[in-house]
């Protein structure tokens, strides 16, 4: 597969941006960025107000290389970050299984994100409008106006996402089963924990993989906060790491460095992979990773994270002397603009004030069974969810809102039918998400080895035997979805 570099993140980790090799592939040279042009509908700011007559445009593509009369609909749910044609319409395992089916793909941008701009700016007020459930009504209006415009009846859709928008994709399947006759979800953490403490566990248990690297990240995270209790130790690790205008003294300065050291170890054991096309960096294999943190010929602990930062993860000597500023005063400036334009997804005021009001899928790093130490509190989120937005922003709003979404959506007890949930054994959201089929009509895809989505991906010559087998169960699971009804015609 061919790779490209550009700047994203996802969903539901930490915040850095970062170069990133392709996410969900590269177009095909026969199959250009403009085979795809972009298409508006016309959607209701608040779909539960009727006298609120607001609209705005949201942006979709179609791609109807595939089609033939007769065949389903394929509704790919966009991430929290831009919808592009190149990237996402074009390409993935989704279309793999429309050209399998005939079917018409429609690849719609989630409200507020990209191109998709429900209100002027991202302020307070403003941002009350991006819900699960506003984004959810939007994708139902969507089929519903579209098979109206397109003259059907009973057509087929079904839908598909990663990560959050996977969860977008089984929460759609359950809220309208009249309207979506079946669904692919891959990797949701449908538990939605407000803090996912067992993150960094599991982190820990992906390293254990690998003789001594748990005990090598340890000594690293050891070694960091030795360094932090001396002058001289807070300029050396300034200098390994690339590090400025950091105060040792400050807490949550302290903190915001240690979620950047911890992901680069971090978002190698999410996904586990050299290609894994929803990466937001380019990772490694863990054993990989381990290779070098576990090598003394580079040096002590702490220089071989730094090596590993310089060689293969970041590639320092592209940065032309430049450093990363790790106060927690610049963390938050990155989610105090109310303009929109931010590409780092995590750091985005959007996706963050989803997490602050509902989500929650904080990662703090403490406590025992852990190589990270006490790294990262639930303090440290709280406080950026409140200098994003301000003091009312705390701990119990997010418990309540957490609660209304565990309430309208069920988290692990939900009951959905013609569902698949594909989970990688190496992701750590995994243990937020179904590991075993719920019941007899919802089934769970565990792939041993796998990170995050490592089914996304149009179908490789590089992946592995797991990946090949579960999009086989996928594509045979669709087949069964489609054939199990009156077939319909989409007019062009």
């Amino acid at each position: 597969m061919r790779m490209k570099t550009f700047l994203v993140c996802l969903v539901v980790a930490t915040c850095l941006l970062v170069e990133a090799d392709g996410f969900l592939g590269s177009p095909s040279q026969d199959d250009p960025p403009s085979t795809y042009p972009e298409h508006w509908f016309h959607q209701k700011l608040d779909h539960f107000n009727v006298v609120d007559t607001r609209y705005w445009k949201q942006r979709y593509y179609i791609n109807d290389k595939f089609y033939r009369p007769g065949g389903p609909v394929f509704l790919f749910i966009g991430p929290q970050t831009e919808l592009t044609p190149a990237v996402f319409t074009g390409n993935g395992a989704w279309l793999d299984y429309a050209k399998t089916y005939h079917a018409i793909g429609f690849a719609v941008e989630q409200r507020f994100y990209g191109s998709s701009h429900p209100t002027p700016d991202l302020s307070v007020d403003n941002l009350q409008y991006l819900s699960v459930e506003q984004s959810l009504e939007d994708l139902a209006t969507f089929i519903v106006a579209t098979n109206k415009e397109r003259n059907v009846t009973n057509a087929k859709w079904i839908s598909f996402g990663g990560s959050y928008s996977g969860m977008m994709s089984t929460w759609l399947r359950y809220k309208f089963p009249h309207l979506v006759t079946g669904a692919v979800a891959d990797s949701p953490p449908l538990a939605a924990p407000v803090f996912a403490k067992e993150y960094s566990i599991a982190i820990g248990e992906d390293l254990r993989t690998e003789s001594g690297c748990y005990e090598a990240t340890s000594a690293i995270f050891d070694d960091i906060r030795a360094s932090l209790k001396t002058n001289a130790g807070v300029k050396k690790l300034q200098s390994l790491f690339r590090l400025c205008d950091f105060n040792a003294s400050n807490k949550l300065d302290v903190e915001n460095m240690m979620m950047y050291l911890r992901d680069l170890i971090g978002w190698s054991a999410m996904f586990n992979t050299d290609a894994n096309v929803m990466s937001p960096v380019p990772i490694r294999y863990v054993s990989s990773v381990c290779k070098v943190l576990t090598d003394k010929t580079i040096g002590m602990p702490l220089e071989r994270l730094a090596h590993f930062g310089e060689v293969i993860y970041h590639n320092y000597t592209s940065m032309n002397g430049q450093c990363r500023n790790m106060t927690f005063e610049a963390r938050l400036n990155l989610g105090r603009d109310v303009k929109y334009g931010n590409s780092n997804v995590l750091s985005a005021r959007q996706w963050m004030y989803q997490k602050c009001t509902l989500m929650g899928l904080f990662t703090p790093s403490s406590g025992s069974n852990q190589p990270f130490g006490e790294a990262v509190s639930e303090e440290y989120f709280l406080k950026i969810c409140e200098g994003y937005f301000g003091p009312s922003f705390n701990r119990s709003l997010i418990m309540k809102g957490h609660d209304e979404l565990i309430t309208n959506y069920g988290g692990l007890d939900i009951k959905v039918t013609n569902i698949i949930h594909t989970q990688g054994s190496f992701d750590p959201w995994t243990k937020y998400g179904f590991t075993q089929d719920p019941h007899p009509e919802a089934y769970v895809i565990l792939i041993n080895g796998g990170g995050h989505t490592p089914d996304m991906a149009a179908p490789s010559s590089v992946e592995s035997a797991e990946v090949t087998l579960a999009r086989a169960k996928i594509q045979r699971l669709i087949g069964q979805w489609i054939a199990s009804g009156p077939t319909v015609s989409i007019v062009g």
